[in-house]
C-alpha cells in the first residue's frame, strides 16, 4: 500500500520524476545513474508512512496481552515493546533519508550542484550559496525550521547514542479510553547529544505516535510543495511514466538466481543452532588461553 499512498499524496511525482531526469534514449548511463536517486524519494516516503502503520498496529495488539483495568498501569512483556521501538527508529530512519531523497529533485529540477544532505543545503540557501525562488526557499527553511531540523536530531541521536522511545505503558484515561505512554526526549537538539545526560523525558512530554504522525505531514507537505515547483519548471517530457522502468540487473529469466524462501520458523532454528556452535566454538578456542 505504500506506494498507493505515495500516489495519493503527491499524484505529480512521477511525473517530476520522469522530467528531470535523463533521457534512457539519449544517456543510458546517466539515465540509469539518475534512477538510483530519484528512486529514493518515493520509496523511503512510503517507508516513513508503512512505519507508522506498524506503529499503530503493534500499539493495538498490545490491548490483547491483558484487560485494562481502572487505575492500574500495564507494563508490556520487552519483546512487544521493543516492536514500537523498532516502529519508531524506522520512521525516524525512512523520514531524515526522504528529507535527503529531496535535495536530488532539488538539484536536478534546479540544474544547480546541492550536497546529498537536507541540512547542508538548508546552510547553503540560507547562507546564499545557492540561490532558489523566494517561495521555493520559504518553502524550504521554514519546513527545516518547524519541523525538519527536530526530526533529524531525533533520528541523529537514535542512531548514534541510543535508543530514543523505549518506555511503554498501557493505562485506562479519565474517559475509559485505553492510552499509551511512549514518549521522546524533550530536547533532542544538536547541541544536548554532547552531554546525554540533559536528554530529558519530562513535560511538556512528546508522545511518539502524535509525533510521527504529524512530522510526516510536514514531510509530505514539503515533498508536495517543492516537487511541484519544480513541475512547473522542468519541459513535458514525450514518455509516459510507466515508459521509464528501470531494474538493476537484467529480467531474462534464463539469467537469473534466486535463494530459496526461508520461514520464520526456520530462522529462529538456524538462530538457535548458531548459539550452540558458536558457543562451542568459543569453549575450544578460548580452553588454553
Amino acid at each position: 500500500m505504500s506506494r498507493e499512498l505515495v500516489q495519493t499524496l503527491i499524484p505529480h511525482l512521477a511525473e517530476v520524476r520522469l522530467r528531470i531526469g535523463e533521457d534512457l534514449r539519449v544517456d543510458p548511463a546517466k539515465s540509469r545513474l539518475d534512477e538510483l536517486y530519484l528512486e529514493q524519494l518515493p520509496y523511503c516516503l512510503g517507508a516513513a508512512h508503512q512505519s507508522i502503520e506498524r506503529l499503530l498496529i503493534a500499539s493495538a495488539n498490545l490491548l490483547s496481552e491483558g484487560e485494562l483495568q481502572p487505575g492500574s498501569v500495564h507494563v508490556p512483556a520487552p519483546d512487544s515493546r521493543d516492536i514500537l521501538g523498532f516502529a519508531v527508529d524506522s520512521f525516524l530512519e525512512a523520514s531524515t533519508r526522504t528529507q535527503n531523497a529531496l535535495t536530488w529533485y532539488i538539484s536536478k529540477g534546479l540544474r544547480v550542484s546541492a550536497p546529498s544532505s537536507f541540512s547542508k543545503l538548508v546552510k547553503r540557501i540560507e547562507g546564499g550559496k545557492i540561490t532558489v525562488s523566494s517561495f521555493l526557499r520559504e518553502q524550504i527553511v521554514e519546513y527545516w525550521h518547524r519541523s525538519g531540523a527536530r526530526l533529524r536530531a531525533y533520528r541523529n541521536l537514535s542512531q548514534h547514542h541510543g535508543v530514543v522511545s523505549s518506555d511503554v505503558r498501557l493505562f485506562l484515561g479519565e474517559d475509559q479510553t485505553p492510552c499509551i505512554y511512549l514518549v521522546l526526549p524533550t530536547n533532542p537538539d544538536e547541541t544536548n547529544l554532547s552531554n546525554l545526560s540533559k536528554l530529558s523525558y519530562r513535560t511538556p512530554l512528546v508522545h511518539a505516535i502524535p509525533y510521527t504522525i504529524d512530522t510526516f505531514g510536514h514531510l509530505a507537505a514539503l515533498v508536495f510543495r517543492v516537487t511541484r515547483i519544480l513541475l512547473k519548471l522542468a519541459p513535458p517530457s514525450d514518455l509516459a511514466p510507466g515508459e521509464r522502468l528501470f531494474t538493476k540487473v537484467g529480467m531474462r529469466f534464463a539469467e537469473m538466481e534466486g535463494a530459496p524462501l526461508i520461514d520464520v520458523a526456520s530462522l529462529h532454528r538456524m538462530a538457535a543452532e548458531f548459539a550452540r556452535n558458536e558457543e562451542s566454538s568459543f569453549l575450544a578456542e578460548s580452553s588454553g588461553s
